[in-house]
């Protein structure tokens, strides 16, 4: 009998830790993909003379001057794995666009050394110029040669800063 009732115990408590109701209905997917369509395609704001992520394709807007950012592609990738010994350490390009409204888009390709896994100190970097912009390509991710690369999108760490006029 004891045993009886500290089956039916433990049956009752395994059913009140069950999930918590819901308020709302749950939604199908189709009704998943209208409710992300109507959230609008507004791009992240992220904050100049800080490092931002941002993926391949991907588009963000710079808090402070309204300026957007697309990371078009890496048009060159010959930096040496991770798990190899390379005579040199390569180097990556990567290809950027200042989207303007008024005027024309601004196309701007920043470099990234081999080798550089993390982000470093900023006196390693080069900054590039892109219209009233500098900028630089703090990381490139995945790093070939690491496990999973193949699972990882494409992403570039940036740090934008205004030029003073």
């Amino acid at each position: 009998m004891r045993f009886a009732l500290l089956l039916l115990a433990l049956i009752l408590t395994a059913g009140a830790c069950s999930n918590p109701p819901r308020d709302e209905p749950m939604m199908d997917a189709d009704e998943m993909m209208d409710d992300e369509s109507t959230r609008g395609d507004e791009p992240r704001q992220v904050a100049l003379d800080e490092p931002f992520a941002i993926e391949a394709g991907e588009t963000v807007r710079l808090a402070e001057d309204g300026a957007t950012i697309r990371f078009d592609e890496v048009s060159s990738d010959n930096r040496c794995p991770a798990n190899v010994n390379c005579v040199q350490a390569g180097e990556a390009t990567a290809r950027f666009t200042l989207l303007e409204t008024e005027r024309d888009d601004i196309p701007f390709t920043l470099k990234i050394n081999g080798g550089v896994m993390e982000v470093q100190d900023m006196e390693r970097y080069q900054f590039e110029r892109a219209d009233r912009f500098v900028a630089a390509l703090l990381l490139l991710q995945p790093y070939p040669g690491l496990d999973g690369e193949g699972d990882m999108p494409m992403t570039a760490t940036l740090e934008m800063r205004r030029l003073m006029r």
